[in-house]
């Protein structure tokens, strides 16, 4: 169910403190206000660093995205039974549109389809270092943490149009505390812009539009 807000109300907009204090913590940031993870902690190797890229705020979860967001905001409320149904959601008579949104910039940005409020951060984001992603969700219509969602990352390089890291693979994913998700380690192979996508729910069928199925991608650098 997608409604404008007043139907199903959308908590404030996470805000994400992003900050590297004295180089030597990990970049930091929580989507609503939630615990953050850091226990990558710890001395920063010199050099330069990536990081996110700067760009336009996402805002197509509003009525009128193109005028920057104004407007209600629309929110899609989640039915755990729709994760695996053996009936199929109505035909619409509409060709179904494309499976992701744009690549967002910055730090957070609703899921493509309205459902969660997401947040990055990551450890120092160096050329042939290895990185290690983290990444908080809530749900939009209750700002309740996202847990249990079996979250991964896929990375490209060139912007999304890449190749993934060399091992990819080998990436683990772990939760503590609730909703929050320590993915990795990647290995940075590649200079210049690259693209990273979280994966919730996957497991999940993505046919109806309120089903725990999501994700959210971001353009990142590595100098």
């Amino acid at each position: 169910m997608q409604a404008p807000d007043g139907g199903a109300r959308r908590t404030a907009r996470p805000v994400l403190a992003l900050a590297v204090a004295s180089l030597s913590s990990i970049v930091v940031g929580c989507a609503g206000g939630g615990q953050c993870g850091g226990e990558d902690a710890g001395a920063v190797p010199a050099g330069d660093f990536g990081g996110p890229v700067a760009g336009s705020p996402d805002n197509h979860c509003y009525v009128n995205p193109a005028d920057g967001g104004s407007g209600p905001v629309l929110v899609t409320v989640v039915d755990p039974e729709h994760c695996h149904s053996n009936a199929g959601p109505p035909d619409s008579g509409q060709p179904a549109g494309p499976e992701f949104g744009p690549t967002n910039y910055g730090t957070e940005a609703d899921d493509d389809d309205c459902k969660y409020q997401v947040g990055w951060w990551s450890t120092p984001i160096q050329y042939g270092r290895e990185v290690t992603f983290y990444v908080s969700a809530v749900y939009t219509a209750t700002g309740a943490p996202l847990t249990g969602a079996n979250t991964y990352v896929e990375i490209e390089s060139n912007s999304g149009q890449g190749s993934p890291p060399p091992d990819a693979g080998k990436a683990v994913t772990t939760e503590n505390p609730p909703g929050v998700y320590r993915v990795g380690p990647f290995l940075m192979n590649q200079h210049g812009q690259w693209q990273v996508r979280f994966h919730f729910n996957e497991t999940c069928d993505d046919a109806w539009p309120d089903s725990p199925h999501g994700h959210a991608a971001f353009f990142f650098t590595v100098p």
